[in-house]
């Protein structure tokens, strides 16, 4: 099968994804690329600076880099516009298309080549449906995403909430070959050797104990990943819990000058580490005891997988999309969950991790065995496996299409 994937630009996650794909032999992997950025400079408005990742994006697999209408300064659908994507798959010659999503033109080109070729289309993605959107919004992305994805042989759900996204939007069960979001787990670990060794001399830099519970959050600081929650929950932990526990906020972003006025009251305890290199964040995985997410809005943060192979527990707020009895946090398995917002209920699940180590002890250890379906070698297979199974459907006839793309009224099952 010769696979083509759109993807808007390389990043760390999926280009290890890619390399395992490209070693499968009934797979030839092609990944076209709209924009280089992440092998080249460019400035993130979330960071508030310029930067490249500092790992290997793409060596062992097949890449271009597809001609840009104009060189963009976000990822946005306009901007995002790569006019000679069909000419390009047409010389690969594509079996199937995998696709990220909607929200890019030079998507919908391909989707267009596709269709007008014959040729099979499948979508991956991370959407949720976990957030109040207004009436004209949800009547536009019911005639929106219904219609591309009528348009799909097959989509790739990560996770529960991914899976309900697609149902809603008229996706049958026979069309869900399900996947996961993939984390280079082997090269996370590896990358630590001995994490002991890396635990003791990341503290000792940051002046924190040994014995000491470091709650971490990993994420940029802005507001819907809601960081402040973190340190205002600790706050309101009883004295002797302070005294032994720190908040660490790996990452960087414009709610740095407000989140050093309110680590002030925490007594030299919330500390802001700025942003941290790719190489680096493993170190600060293996140096933290468990893992926090407060965000309003995010629908499969990578943090929470990376924490897994770590054996963390996870503190999630309830909005997140990773949730769910085949996802990355399951509650009451490998983590608590809270209602977002709820800076009490946050501090009521740090209070239960810091007493009881056996409660830790547990969690880290399904933390350990859901990251094995996380890995990006057992993603590959599944991606291989879903190619294979697309191939074989009967294709869809256009009536059949229509049908998927009309959206549901009460009386249709959604």
């Amino acid at each position: 099968m010769r696979v083509a994937v759109i993807n808007s630009h390389p990043t760390q996650h999926f280009s290890p994804l890619w390399r395992e794909v490209a070693k499968r032999d009934e797979v030839q992997l092609k990944v076209f690329y709209c924009s280089d950025w992440g092998v080249k400079e460019y400035t993130d408005p979330d960071f508030g600076l310029a930067f490249k990742w500092d790992v290997d994006l793409l060596s062992g697999y097949e890449s271009e880099f597809l001609p840009l209408r104009a060189r963009p300064k976000k990822l946005g659908f306009w901007e995002t516009d790569n006019p000679s994507v069909g000419k390009a798959l047409s010389e690969f010659a594509a079996d199937v298309v995998v696709l990220f999503g909607y929200s890019h033109l030079t998507n919908w080109r391909a989707l267009a080549w596709a269709r007008r070729h014959r040729r099979r289309m499948v979508v991956f993605g991370d959407s949720e449906l976990k957030h109040d959107r207004s009436v004209w919004r949800r009547i536009a992305k019911q005639l929106v995403v219904r219609g591309f994805l009528s348009q799909a042989d097959g989509v790739l759900p990560i996770g529960n909430c991914n899976a309900n996204y697609y149902r809603h939007y008229g996706v049958p069960s026979n069309m869900m070959f399900w996947c996961a979001c993939p984390v280079d787990g082997q090269r996370l670990l590896s990358s630590v050797q001995d994490e002991e060794a890396a635990r003791v001399q990341l503290r000792n830099r940051w002046g924190i104990g040994p014995n000491d519970f470091v709650f971490a959050s990993v994420g940029k600081y802005i507001a819907r990943k809601r960081p402040g929650d973190l340190i205002e929950a600790f706050l309101r932990l009883p004295e002797t819990d302070r005294n032994r526990s720190w908040v660490v906020l790996i990452g960087e972003g414009p709610l740095r000058p407000e989140l050093e006025q309110t680590a002030l009251r925490a007594a030299g305890r919330a500390i802001l580490t700025g942003f941290v290199k790719q190489t680096e964040m493993p170190r600060y995985l293996a140096f933290s005891d468990a893992l926090v997410v407060a965000s309003d809005s995010d629908p499969h943060p990578l943090a929470v997988t990376e924490s897994l192979f770590f054996g963390r527990p996870i503190i999630a707020s309830d909005v997140i999309g990773c949730i769910g009895p085949d996802d990355t946090v399951r509650d009451g398995e490998n983590g608590i969950t809270y209602p977002c917002g709820d800076i009490d209920r946050l501090s009521d699940a740090m209070r239960q991790l810091l007493g009881s180590s056996e409660l830790c002890h547990r969690f880290g250890k399904h933390s350990r065995e859901i990251a094995e379906g996380q890995d990006v070698r057992a993603a590959a297979g599944k991606f291989t496996e879903a190619f294979r199974k697309v191939m074989c459907l009967q294709r869809s006839g256009v009536m059949e299409r229509m049908v998927r793309w009309i959206p549901a009224f009460p009386g249709r099952s959604q």
